[in-house]
């Protein structure tokens, strides 16, 4: 009987640890309860990891891991149409949504904060793909331009 209340408190325990959210930074086995979660990088942080976040990503808005709850379960069925950026190969659970302007690779918030990358600059893939669009607009202009002056020159 005995045995069978410490199973049933044991199977409770696994069931509540699963529900907590941990931050996403912190390296194992010292992963911290993550306190708020960053809804640009989609980032589960404790109130340190946050600290650290925040003074590199200013313009980033965090909320608190509860409201961040209640806001995944009500977008989940929209969020499934959003294209996703690829897995990072170093940290897997992470996407690759940087690019280091050192190394010129695509990267991960990971990789910047605890990587190879750490300490170099780095872009938001969100800002490249507006350099990226003038660039291509340019290079679109000036085709059509020399389209002209070949049809006029025949």
């Amino acid at each position: 009987d005995r045995l069978g209340e410490i199973r049933k408190a044991l199977h409770k325990a696994k069931d509540f640890s699963a529900d907590i959210d941990l931050c996403d930074f912190c390296e194992p086995p010292n992963k911290e309860d993550a306190s708020v979660r960053c809804v640009d990088c989609q980032n589960n942080l404790c109130d340190e990891c946050n600290k650290y976040h925040m003074r590199f990503n200013k313009t980033h808005k965090v909320v608190d891991i509860c409201e961040a709850s209640d806001l995944a379960l009500s977008s989940s069925s929209s969020s499934s149409s959003l294209l996703q950026n690829p897995p990072c190969p170093l940290h897997p659970l992470k996407e690759l949504d940087l690019m280091c302007n050192k190394c010129e690779v695509p990267i991960c918030s990971f990789c910047v904060a605890l990587g190879d990358h750490k300490g170099h600059d780095f872009i938001p893939f969100v800002n490249i793909i507006g350099q990226k669009r003038d660039q291509l607009s340019g290079l679109v202009d000036g085709v059509e331009n020399r389209h002209k002056d070949l049809e006029k020159s025949l």
